[in-house]
């Protein structure tokens, strides 16, 4: 059969599958996401930022001619991570402003407009901290994924988070404004 071979279930019992195991993790997963629904309303919005970085990695990964390698992988589920953070922040204001009293148009406006400088320097920091890791041929990969997905990731969240709060909860701008 094309020189490739087959081993029963019973030689390799390291690659098995515990369906114990799997759901136990499943669980905890679901367990963790839970305080994230609780603190704030949009899930989705949150998740709906993840392939905004797809964008940055791809142009990232292609213009400096890089693979998508196993390091990469790893330096976009860094970036995940950090993406979510940064939509959290801006979510979270947006519910803390409309828990002040603001309308929801000005707690949209309010709050993209200071979360601006915060998420924007945090993404900075970050970025500016992978540049050590370029001349590297192990870590250029992962590298260069968090540097370009964050940056222009951060950069389209500052814009698509308010944008996806005022569609998902259709936040109307009121006649004096």
């Amino acid at each position: 059969m094309l020189g490739l071979e087959t081993a029963e279930p019973a030689e390799h019992p390291s690659i098995q599958l515990d369906v114990h195991d799997v759901n136990d993790q499943g669980t905890l997963g679901l367990g963790s996401m839970q305080p994230v629904r609780v603190i704030c309303n949009g899930p989705v919005i949150i998740w709906l930022v993840v392939p905004l970085s797809l964008i940055g990695v791809t142009l990232g990964l292609v213009t400096t001619q890089n693979p998508f390698d196993f390091m990469a992988i790893l330096g976009f589920l860094s970036l995940i991570g950090m993406l979510i953070k940064n939509a959290i922040v801006l979510i979270d204001e947006i519910n803390v402003q409309l828990s002040e009293g603001k309308s929801p148009y000005d707690a949209v406006m309010t709050s993209a407009t200071s979360r601006l400088r915060p998420v924007s320097m945090a993404a900075s920091t970050t970025a500016l901290g992978m540049i050590p890791l370029l001349p590297d041929p192990f870590y250029v990969a992962m590298a260069i994924t968090i540097i370009f997905g964050l940056l222009f990731a951060t950069g389209l969240t500052m814009i698509v988070v308010p944008t996806l709060y005022a569609v998902f909860y259709r936040v109307k701008a009121t006649a004096s404004e």
